[in-house]
């Protein structure tokens, strides 16, 4: 699917705000209403929006521990990787996971609770031998700067434009 200029304002919008309205959407982009929710369906079925969710403020939570974790594994061999990743999504705290190059093999973002239910996370994943973890680094958050504000507008508007 190429996208246009229409289609690039559209993925911008709900980006921000996706509980906006199709009237309103439709009116900021310049369309009516129907052809707007026809581009939005077709948008989401080629796969450019994930999902519709709400952001959580963590803070609301109480002081939850946010950890960046360097992870090695004693193997490259792709099972290796593939055993830790498939355990990484079954763990309910690891928000995000990146397989990455370097001297690392992945970094993890953990929500934790607390230091010390991040310490037991970390604990049970050194201690299972079948998942051939070298070592672990952690990174505390101490505070966040900017959050995760979505993709940057400089890449939508470069990205995939047809001359429509």
């Amino acid at each position: 699917m190429k996208l246009d200029r229409i289609d690039i304002a559209i993925l911008a919008i709900l980006q921000e705000d996706g509980r906006i309205t199709n009237k309103a959407l439709a009116d900021r982009v310049g369309l009516s209403a129907r052809p707007c929710l026809e581009r939005v369906r077709k948008l989401r079925a080629a796969g450019y929006i994930r999902r519709f969710a709400a952001v959580l403020e963590p803070a609301k939570f109480g002081s939850p521990l946010t950890v960046f974790a360097q992870i090695s594994l004693i193997s490259q061999e792709r099972r290796s990787h593939e055993r830790l990743e498939q355990h990484i999504k079954r763990i309910d705290e690891a928000v995000e996971c990146f397989e990455v190059s370097g001297d690392i093999d992945f970094l993890v973002r953990f929500i934790c609770p607390t230091l010390e239910a991040y310490y037991r996370l970390t604990e049970d994943l050194l201690a299972n031998e079948r998942l051939g973890i070298r070592r672990i680094d952690s990174i505390i958050v101490l505070r966040t700067v900017t959050a995760y504000r979505g993709l940057p507008a400089s890449l939508l508007s470069g990205f995939g434009l047809s001359n429509a």
